[in-house]
């Protein structure tokens, strides 16, 4: 099928403006100026934006090569992080490194990262990131996960303290040391694509008891804080996974 403007549109903003992204969309449209392209972009940019002789996933890994042998290991486990803005703190926790903020400068320094409130990834990056990620050894890939869990967990809860008991028993919530309410809050802002990443996650993969206590922990800390009403979305996902499971 021809490429429709809705298609086109999505091409283009998968490339979130990186220039040599859309001069390869270009060239991938020269090649093969169909649908299968936006198709191929949505299920997997990094090994769409190639063509003979210039690949992104190369030119983004040239950075990665630059790191030495411990950053590498930092960028892999970061790429548990979906995309989004993300606080120093969440990085502490996926590295277990209290230092972590030279990692991350060092990370901003080849350009795999910058700064905004927080630190942000463009999207090709965190694409990437998250293929190192899924080579660690799945143990790690555990513990990872459930640091970066009980991070997210101990957050909401800071942010609004409620008396929600959890209901994922192996969740260990790890306390927001030294936080107000108002400033837990603010963090929950600065993190909440990434929680909300990772709840989509959750719920894909039927974690319903991670998602079911993220959602509403969510939900209480965004009537308190005036964060987005993102949450209501995710609940209406929560049930309907949630009836999928009972079926």
């Amino acid at each position: 099928p021809s490429l429709d403007p809705g298609s086109l549109h999505a091409l283009v903003q998968g490339c979130r403006g990186l220039p040599l992204a859309l001069q390869l969309v270009a060239e991938r449209l020269r090649i093969d100026p169909t649908r299968a392209t936006a198709e191929s972009m949505a299920l997997d940019p990094l090994a769409t934006l190639s063509v003979p002789g210039l690949a992104i996933r190369d030119t983004i890994g040239w950075s990665v090569d630059r790191l030495s042998a411990p950053d590498r290991a930092a960028f892999a486990r970061l790429g548990v992080v979906p995309g989004g803005r993300f606080c120093s703190d969440m990085a502490r926790v996926v590295l277990d490194d209290p230092q972590a903020d030279r990692v991350l400068r060092r990370l901003k320094k080849v350009g795999l990262l910058d700064e905004d409130d927080g630190w942000r990834r463009h999207d090709l990056v965190t694409n990437l990131a998250r293929e190192h990620f899924l080579r660690l050894d799945s143990a790690e890939r555990d513990r990872i996960v459930a640091r970066l869990r009980g991070y997210i967990v101990g957050l909401l809860r800071a942010a609004d303290p409620h008396p929600w008991q959890l209901r994922d028993p192996r969740l260990l919530a790890l306390p927001a040391a030294d936080l107000t309410p108002e400033e837990a809050g603010h963090r929950v802002r600065t993190n909440e694509d990434v929680i909300v990443g990772l709840t989509v996650e959750a719920l894909t993969r039927n974690e319903l008891a991670f998602a079911t206590d993220a959602v509403i922990l969510l939900t209480i800390a965004a009537e308190r804080h005036s964060s987005s009403l993102r949450s209501a979305h995710l609940l209406r996902r929560l049930n309907a996974a949630a009836e999928r499971s009972e079926d």
